[in-house]
């Protein structure tokens, strides 16, 4: 991650955020192809499915797409209005976790407890 990083202007250490660390990852899994997946990058906060299918036939064979959403669900912390929808998302059974943080702190959410609100 740090190579490609570099072509994206970023410095070795350097904090990626959510958009740099999912073009990054976009980039890796397309230059191995030995790569079992294929990351699907949305386009203006659209998933477009005819660019998502194109993308995971490129070899005529279909590739499991792992669709990564880059946002920022708020500047200090976490706005009230996405809670909602956050605690839906981990009720698919596809869905494979939240990355989030800040520089110099990364979170990995893979899971919610109980039905409360979102602290």
């Amino acid at each position: 991650m740090a190579k490609v990083g570099r072509k994206l202007d970023k410095r070795i250490g350097e904090w990626f955020g959510p958009c740099t660390a999912a073009y990054v990852l976009r980039r890796l899994s397309a230059l191995h192809k030995g790569c079992p997946v294929t990351i699907y990058l949305n386009q203006d906060q659209v998933i477009y499915s005819d660019l998502l299918r194109e993308q995971a036939t490129a070899d005529d064979v279909w590739k499991p797409a792992i669709i990564l959403l880059p946002v920022r669900l708020g500047v200090d912390e976490l706005n009230p209005v996405y809670h909602k929808a956050l605690k839906a998302v981990f009720s698919i059974p596809q869905f494979i976790g939240i990355a989030g943080g800040k520089p110099c702190k990364s979170l990995y959410f893979v899971a919610r407890q109980g039905r409360g609100n979102i602290q």
